[in-house]
Order: C-alpha cells, then structure tokens, then sequence
C-alpha cells in the first residue's frame, strides 16, 4: 500500500479515539497538522490526476469524431426466422383420461441449437466519475413512467449548438467542440449512478438516454441524437455517427450483439449497426472507426431492472389436478388459484425490446426471451404460494403442476389477439396478458421449472409448434431427447391436461424435425 495512504489511514483512526486532552499536546498538534497538509495534497493530486484523465479522454473523443466519414450502402431487413403457420393447442375431451407417458425417443439425432453466448460484463465508462458540485443543476425527466433525477445544468444546455445543419460531418464536430466538457461529465456520471441504482440492462440505458434527449433537447433532432450518442460512447458502448448531406440529418448508428430482424442495418468491421429511425435507402456516410474498447450493446433485458410501480389489471388463475380435469379447468376447489397484478411500466419496456436473436442460431428467437428472469414484482406475488404447494411433493409431481399453472391461461394466436405477426412474451407478459400461445407458455414454463424445481430446460421446436422438457435427476417414462449425457423429458403446456413425458400426436407435430433448444 502506498505509504502516505497509509499515514492517513492511521490518523484517520487516531483521530477517533484521542480524548480532548490530547489536542493540548503540542507535538501531536504538529503532526496532525502535517497529516493534514499529506492529505489535502493527496486528495489534490487524485482531482489532478482525474481531471487530467477526462481531458485526455475527451481529446481522444474529439479525434475519434475528427475523423472522414465514408459512405457506406444500407442492408436490408433478415426476416423473423421460423414463422410457420402455428399448430393449434390439443384438449383433451371433458371425461376422456389423458393419455399416459411412453418411453420413446423423440429423435434419434436431434439437432441441437447452441446457446446464445453470456450477456457481457457492463460496459466500461471512458470518462471518470465526476464530482457533484456544492448545488448541482437537477433535471428531472421521465423514461417508462419511472422519474429519473440527473445532473444536466443549464449551462450545458447553453452550450449545445442549436439549428446544426448542412454538412452533418462539421456539425458533430462542432457539437463536441461547442460542449462545456465539465458540465457534460457531470452528466454521464449522474446518468451512469442512476442507470445502477434502478439496475438498468444495455437496452433499458439506451432507451434512458433517448427519453433523457427528447426531454433535455425538445426541438432539435440532429442535436439530440448527437448527444445521445456522445452519451453512449462515454457509457462505453460502440456507437457511430452518420448522415446525409441531402437532409442534413445526423443519426446515431448502435452496434449490436444481436441481429434484430426486420431492421435495416450498416455492416462495419464485420459488426451491425442500427439507426432505430429511417434513413436514406442508398445510404449514408458513416465514422467508420469504433472509439477505443467500448463494446457492443445487447438487446437481451435482465427482468430485474428496476421501474416506478404503475398496477396493471389483476390476472387470475385457477389450477385444476382432479383426475378426470374438469372441463376447461371450471374447478370448484381448485389446487392453486391466485390473482397477480403485473407493472405497466414495465410492460411498456419489455414491448419496445426488438426481437432479437444470436446470429450463429435462428432457434435463439425463443431462448433469449427464456433467458430473462420474472421481475420482483412477479416473483414476491407468484413464487411463495407455489413454493408451498409444490415444497410437499416430489420434483416428477412439481413439474406437472406448474404445467397446469401454465395451462390456466387462455390460449390466443397473436395475430388474433394483436392483429400483428408472432411475438413471443417475456415471462412477465405471458402473466400479465390476458392470453398466450405455445412459445409464451413454453417460455415460462422453463422460467418456473429452473427457478422453483432446480432442473435443467429446454425448449423444443416443431414446425409449428413450440415445446418444452425438463432434464430430471431421476428416470421418468416419457417421450425424450438426449443431450450431452442428459435425458429431456418432453413437457407440453399446450397440450391440455398431459403430464411430463406426453408429445403431441404425430398428426400434430413432426416429431422427426424437433429440435432441442437448451437454456441451461
């Protein structure tokens, strides 16, 4: 350790345990002096040593922005993969007994899609944590309903160009030129605490910063996509610039992990970069280095980002386990019923997330949505009363009655529900909407399965037609697939009132082009 630190630390300590007598003491007056003066030098040359790194770091993003735009064709939209037309759920007639699990293998060689790769580190901010001033200039803004407070003086807003247009190349270098660069990183820190604080995910950040934009800079677009974008590259994130000199127009271009179909796009360095706004079809000139390290953004949400509460209307649900079922689950004493209310305002962030989908695997349509967790609102409503339920049996007993958990809710196409193409829910939405499909139930299924019961999932892909399974750590008698040393009991929570280990009938599902899809 260094060891003037050191010294300090050690006063530090003396000075709160020495009594008032000690003060009188002349030597120690003399060396408590002497520390003082240590420390304030210390803490001298760490603002120093900080102001001199944010310099340096904002001289390097002005030649990062000085460099010649080149122009650079649009790529087309990559459709949405695997939308076939969908196989309807199958209901057990009322009083006909459910068919019973049969060992047979699935497949004998299924294909097996890959995982997506893991969500990345958070990006890695290139300008120092900036100190707030003794009364800093608060602006309060708004982004899905959840009110944010951010340090964004008026002296900032003053020093932002207004009217930038013509040659969109000059007029983001003399944004950045034009800046007050101490106000700016004040800024990006106050915005960076806050995006913690509410455990904000890639996708929720870059929505922060536009609603942040429209808010802080509401009638000039060039200069509010400039400094959303400038807000990013300083979060860390791999953003670029571009334009038109036939509109005038600038446009903030975000790099993505992901492939997000049915977006246009710019390849660049092998990556994709989207504008998330219309641009001219033949193209516009684009920055075309990345500014130091920062990465690539991921569209995958976490589940636990954090939203103001905002109730939206109770969804209830009724779970019937009599054997034979009642019809359409009317059950007079059912095992489970339970009214959960869901957060519109997190509804709302969860519809704006794009589909998205590893570009090595077009069956990740599905898992990313897998991959989120419930949020806490869902878990604090839905997780004890199943806990209790499920806690008295054994994992076989378990994983049957969160199929018919699933099952208590309605099922509905979404082009008949939407009027639009296939979407498939986040767990969230699949408990808060009032209907759902294969792939919704499906998804939540392995969401509740891997968080209540401990085993591994997988969806699995028909023609179709969306299923899921569930590895056991026992033998179970049911349609499988293996994989990696591990047995898939089919799970179906559209086919109404099976157990684990019943597949569709084979006039319903190909079985011969099932694919496993696994998430753990």
């Amino acid at each position: 350790m260094n060891r003037t630190l050191l010294h300090i630390i050690t006063v530090s300590a003396m000075l709160s345990v020495f009594t008032t007598e000690a003060w009188a003491d002349d030597s120690l007056k003399e060396f408590l002096q002497q520390s003082r003066e240590e420390l304030n030098d210390f803490r001298d040359k760490a603002l120093s040593d900080r102001e001199a790194f944010r310099d340096s770091a904002l001289n390097q993003l002005a030649r990062w922005i000085a460099q010649p735009w080149e122009p650079r064709p649009m790529e087309p939209p990559v459709p949405v993969p695997h939308d076939e037309p969908p196989v309807p759920p199958v209901i057990i007639p009322k009083d006909e007994p459910a068919p019973t699990p049969e060992e047979e293998p699935v497949r004998d060689n299924p294909v097996v899609a890959p995982k997506p790769t893991p969500s990345p580190p958070p990006p890695r901010p290139i300008l120092p944590p900036a100190p707030l001033p003794p009364e800093p200039d608060f602006f309060t803004f708004t982004s899905y309903g959840t009110s944010y407070r951010v340090d964004a003086s008026e002296k900032l807003r003053l020093s932002i160009p207004r009217s930038m247009s013509g040659r969109p190349a000059e007029a983001t270098r003399y944004a950045l030129s034009s800046l007050d660069g101490e106000a700016f990183n004040r800024l990006v820190t106050s915005l960076s605490e806050q995006a913690s604080s509410h455990n904000l995910s890639d996708w929720a950040y870059l929505k922060l910063t536009e609603h942040f934009c429209k808010s802080f800079i509401p009638t000039d677009e060039n200069a509010r996509h400039i400094m959303q974008g400038l807000l990013l590259v300083s979060a860390g994130y791999d953003v670029r610039f571009g334009g038109s000199t036939a509109d005038g127009r600038v446009y903030t271009l975000v790099g993505c992990r992901e492939l997000l179909p049915g977006k246009p796009y710019y390849i660049i360095d092998g990556n994709r970069y989207y504008p998330f706004e219309n641009t001219p079809q033949g193209g516009i000139d684009i920055a075309p280095k990345a500014f130091s390290s920062n990465r690539l953004i991921t569209a995958q949400p976490s589940g636990k980002e954090k939203f103001d509460y905002r109730a939206g209307k109770p969804h209830h649900a009724a779970v019937c386990t009599h054997i034979p079922h009642c019809w359409e689950n009317k059950c007079a004493a059912p095992t489970f019923d339970i009214s959960l209310t869901g957060n519109l305002n997190r509804m709302d962030f969860l519809t704006d997330c794009p589909i998205y989908l590893d570009p090595q695997n077009d069956y990740s349509k599905w898992n990313t949505y897998a991959q989120t967790r419930l949020s806490d609102e869902y878990e604090r409503q839905l997780y004890p009363p199943l806990r209790q339920i499920i806690g008295r049996m054994d994992k076989l007993q378990a994983v049957n009655i969160l199929m018919k958990f699933v099952e208590a809710f309605d099922y509905k196409l979404d082009s008949e529900m939407w009027g639009v193409a296939d979407r498939a829910f986040f767990p969230d939405e699949t408990l808060h909407y009032p209907f759902r499909d294969c792939e919704d139930g499906a998804i939540l299924f392995t969401r509740l399965v891997r968080d209540l019961v401990g085993l591994p999932t997988a969806l699995v892909y028909y023609p179709g037609h969306l299923a899921a399974a569930v590895a056991f750590d026992f033998p179970v008698t049911g349609a499988y697939i293996d994989h990696r040393g591990r047995r898939y009991t089919i799970c179906d929570p559209t086919y109404y009132y099976v157990d684990a280990g019943v597949q569709m009938p084979p006039d319903v599902v190909d079985a011969s082009q099932a694919v496993l899809i696994p998430l753990d």
